[in-house]
């Protein structure tokens, strides 16, 4: 059985504009959850909100104007011990022909109600960026290793974002140990190699897109289609990594922010910070606030 022709055109347009919003609401959602008594509460909840999403869009000119389907998380949401990672996955699956449309990845950005030590870790994946890791070494896992700098062209990124992906390539659904490498490649794609897999973030979690996603084309069979989508997102690595691992890697990718907010600032145009305060000006012409000394 084939996509319905609604379901076959929102797919193409999966890798456009068009769906910003939606996949903004998923990597929201990842949030959803503040008051983390126990895990069957934290799936519950998530779970709920990402089933009652509305329905999706259809491309202009389309009749009727939403794609009949429904949203289902299909792995996790799975978390550290400590709260300080979050990511599950998820499908809009076309009523007429019962398949996934596309599969999102969401992932958690910095979480204020972790906890203590989930927010340590969580400033830790933030801020750990004086010491850099090979993308080689990071894309198996391997972030203790020393960067002596013999390479200068070489794709690095920082060690506290190689331990973020660390984490959540680690991370496993309970029964069966299935993490999310597993569970795209034996789950969804199985179904439907041509899937799309959207990956979308929000902040740290935005951050984290632009290691995971290909750190997943690295892994899964040539061909897969994976749509980066962050928001916000501080920078990962060097420029060579920018280049080579992401933008080369993903010319379709859709990359999300704000001029006026900070997080995306950080860290490879980290002195354009001042221009958010010093150029300010109220509407009546008054000078606008003075750059904080803490961000001097």
């Amino acid at each position: 059985m084939n996509l319905s022709p609604a379901a076959a055109a929102a797919r193409k347009a999966v890798s456009t504009p068009l769906y910003g919003l939606v996949y903004l609401a998923l990597a929201d959602l990842a949030y959803t959850d503040e008051k983390h008594d126990c895990e069957s509460k934290v799936t519950a909840d998530l779970q709920n909100a990402v089933a009652k999403l509305p329905p999706l869009p259809a491309p202009a000119g389309s009749v009727p104007d939403t794609v009949p389907g429904s949203w289902k998380v299909t792995w996790g949401p799975v978390y550290t011990q400590d709260y300080s990672n979050l990511m599950y996955a998820a499908t809009y699956t076309d009523a007429d022909s019962g398949l996934p449309i596309f599969g999102v990845v969401s992932i958690r950005g910095t979480d204020t109600s972790a906890g203590m030590y989930g927010l340590l870790q969580q400033l830790l994946e933030d801020t750990a960026d004086l010491r850099m890791v090979r993308w080689d070494d990071a894309v198996v896992g391997k972030c203790g290793l020393i960067d002596t700098g013999i390479f200068p062209g070489q794709e690095r990124i920082a060690a506290g974002t190689c331990r973020g992906l660390q984490t959540l390539t680690q991370l496993q659904q309970s029964p069966g140990g299935e993490n999310i490498l597993m569970h795209l490649q034996n789950g969804l794609l199985s179904q439907d190699p041509q899937m799309p897999i959207v990956v979308t973030g929000h902040s740290l979690g935005g951050c984290q897109v632009t290691v995971l996603a290909p750190y997943l084309a690295t892994n899964l069979p040539a061909g897969t289609v994976i749509l980066p989508n962050p928001f916000a997102p501080p920078s990962a690595g060097n420029a060579a990594f920018a280049l080579n691992a992401f933008d080369l890697a993903f010319p379709g990718a859709n990359v999300w922010w704000n001029t006026l907010d900070l997080v995306p600032q950080a860290y490879a145009s980290i002195g354009d910070i001042n221009s958010l305060w010093n150029h300010y000006q109220w509407p009546d012409g008054t000078p606008g606030p003075a750059l904080p000394d803490d961000l001097v």
